[in-house]
C-alpha cells in the first residue's frame, strides 16, 4: 500500500507533498506547479492499491504455500507478507471495509483454496469500474483467482492425498 496518499501524489505528479519546516521560494513552487498532471489525467489512488493488493495476492499465496512444503526465504512482496501476516494474527477480524481489508480477507480464503469467497471478496471492490472494459477485468481476475486458487490448494493439500482424479478438482474448482 502506499505508505502516505501525498507521497503517493507527489510521486505521480498530482500534488505536492507540502513539508513544514522546508523552504521555498515563490519560483519553486510554480515551477513544482508545472510539473503537475492535469486532475483529468490523475491515477485514483485507490485503484491503485487494488490493483498492487489483488496482484501480490494472485503471486504470494501460492508461494506460502509452496513453503509450508518447500521452506525457503523467497518472497514477492514483503509488504504484501507483512499485511497479511498482522491479519491473520488479528484476534478478530469483522467484515471487510476498505480495499485492503477486501483483499485481506480474500487472500485467507485462497490460502484455504476457497476460490469463490476470494472472487466474491474481490470484485465487491467498486474501484473495478473504473476501467473501461471492468466486465473483461473482473472476469480475468476470477479466472486468474480459479487458477491460483487450484494451486495453493493442490500445494496445501498435497500431503493429504496419494492421488486425486481430475473430474474431482474440475468439480471443485467449476473448471471445465
Amino acid at each position: 500500500l502506499m505508505r502516505s496518499a501525498r507521497k503517493a501524489k507527489e510521486l505521480l505528479a498530482q500534488g505536492l507533498a507540502w513539508v513544514k519546516h522546508r523552504d521555498r521560494n515563490v519560483e519553486q513552487e510554480k515551477l513544482e506547479k508545472r510539473r503537475l498532471v492535469p486532475y483529468h489525467q490523475h491515477i485514483n489512488l485507490e485503484l491503485l492499491d487494488a490493483v498492487f493488493l489483488s496482484s501480490a495476492m494472485l503471486l504470494e499465496i501460492p508461494l506460502l504455500a509452496k513453503q509450508e512444503i518447500y521452506p525457503d526465504h523467497h518472497y514477492i512482496s514483503r509488504a504484501f507478507r507483512r499485511f497479511i501476516r498482522t491479519y491473520s494474527e488479528q484476534v478478530f477480524t469483522g467484515p471487510p471495509e476498505n480495499t485492503k481489508d477486501h483483499i485481506l480477507a480474500a487472500a485467507q480464503a485462497l490460502r484455504l483454496g476457497d476460490w469463490r469467497t476470494a472472487t466474491d471478496y474481490v470484485l465487491k471492490l467498486s474501484v473495478w469500474n473504473l476501467f473501461q472494459d471492468s466486465k473483461a477485468v473482473k472476469s480475468m481476475l476470477a479466472r486468474r483467482i480459479k487458477d491460483e486458487a487450484l494451486r495453493t490448494y493442490m500445494l496445501s493439500y498435497s500431503a493429504n492425498y496419494n492421488s486425486i482424479k481430475i473430474e474431482h478438482l474440475c468439480k471443485l474448482f467449476d473448471l471445465s
